[in-house]
Parts: structure tokens; C-alpha cells; sequence
């Protein structure tokens, strides 16, 4: 019993150690417009911001492409470009991305 239950404990941790190696190891997908988004897919895309709106807890920025962008503390200003990665959820039916990070290009 002692042996099978080591072989378990030492199997789980080898699963959990790969799992954690994907997951930190994952490069963003490449994306340039709202049609390309697949919900929970970790992706990168460069925009201009065309509107901003501040909520109590966070932020939703739409993008000239027509991808909307949740933040929480940032502080941007319409027509600034910027570079966002993060992972695409959806609200009410529509898709969006929750920033993980974002880079003031110009």
C-alpha cells in the first residue's frame, strides 16, 4: 500500500510540474481583428485606443480594431497606441480581453 501510494504522489507531481512548464512557457497568438478571437486563447495585438471607460474597479478600452479590453489601474489616452496581451473572454455574448499586460507604443 505504502509503495502504490508513493508511485501516486510522485506521478501527480510530475503532471503538475509539466503542467506548470506549458503553462508558463506559452508565446501569444498574433491577432488583428475581433474576428480572430477564440475565447481563452492567450494573444497579442497592437491598436490605437478610440474611447476609455473608467468603472469603480476597472477599465474598458475600445480599440480601433474593434477589440474591447478590460484593465484594472491603468491609465491610458484615446489615441494612444498600445500593445496588449492577454487572454480572450466572453461577457454577454461578446468577446474581450482581459490584459495581462499592456505597452504604450506611441
Amino acid at each position: 500500500m505504502g509503495k502504490l501510494l508513493a508511485i501516486s504522489l510522485t506521478l501527480s507531481l510530475i503532471g503538475i510540474f509539466l503542467l506548470l512548464i506549458f503553462t508558463l512557457n506559452q508565446n501569444p497568438i498574433p491577432v488583428l481583428a475581433y474576428a480572430s478571437l477564440n475565447t481563452n486563447n492567450y494573444i497579442e495585438t497592437t491598436s490605437k485606443i478610440l474611447s476609455i471607460r473608467t468603472y469603480d474597479e476597472f477599465n474598458i478600452i475600445r480599440l480601433e480594431n474593434n477589440i474591447t479590453v478590460v484593465c484594472f489601474e491603468c491609465k491610458f489616452q484615446p489615441n494612444q497606441t498600445i500593445k496588449i496581451k492577454g487572454i480572450v473572454s466572453e461577457y454577454n455574448g461578446e468577446k474581450q480581453i482581459n490584459a495581462e499586460s499592456i505597452e504604450v507604443l506611441g
